[in-house]
Order: C-alpha cells, then structure tokens, then sequence
C-alpha cells in the first residue's frame, strides 16, 4: 500500500482546498472509518497523521509512517469538508 497520494486535477474551474481535505482510512470491510489529523509538515508527524508536499500548493498528501504503517483496508482522500487538524 502506498503512503503517498497524488491529487488528482481537480478539473476545469475547480481546485483543491488545502483546508478542506480530510484523509480517511477504511477498514477492509468498510465498517470502521477511521479520520486521520493533519499537521504541517513531515517533522510534526505524530501518530495517525498526515500533511501535503507543499501547503501552498499541494500536489501530494503523505502519511506519516504510524498512519502507513496502520494501513489495512483502503485510503480515501475526501475534499470539500473542513480539514480536521491535530
């Protein structure tokens, strides 16, 4: 399972809102959703957590390794809700 997740091009007039991406893992059943919090940037990584390549202009969102490492189902990179933070 890859810990890093290109942004897709959000398409014509439309963009990717920073503060309003969540990261989501999914169990393998699909029962338990599990949010994971955003934090700046790599050096921050605490836990189940997650930041972009560049906050400015994110092409990339990257787990931090105890959030890759929790990994059993399936990730799902959801836009358009607030971002929860750490």
């Amino acid at each position: 399972m890859p810990c890093d997740f290109l942004i897709p091009e959000p398409g014509p007039n439309l963009e990717v809102d920073p503060g309003e991406t969540n990261v989501v893992l999914v169990s393998e059943d699909g029962l338990e959703r599990t949010t994971l919090l955003n934090v700046v940037g790599a050096n921050l990584c605490d836990g189940q957590t997650w930041y972009f390549d560049d906050l400015d202009n994110p092409t990339t969102v990257h787990l931090c390794p105890a959030a890759c490492g929790a990994i059993s189902g399936s990730v799902e990179i959801e836009f358009g809700c607030e971002t929860v933070k750490h």
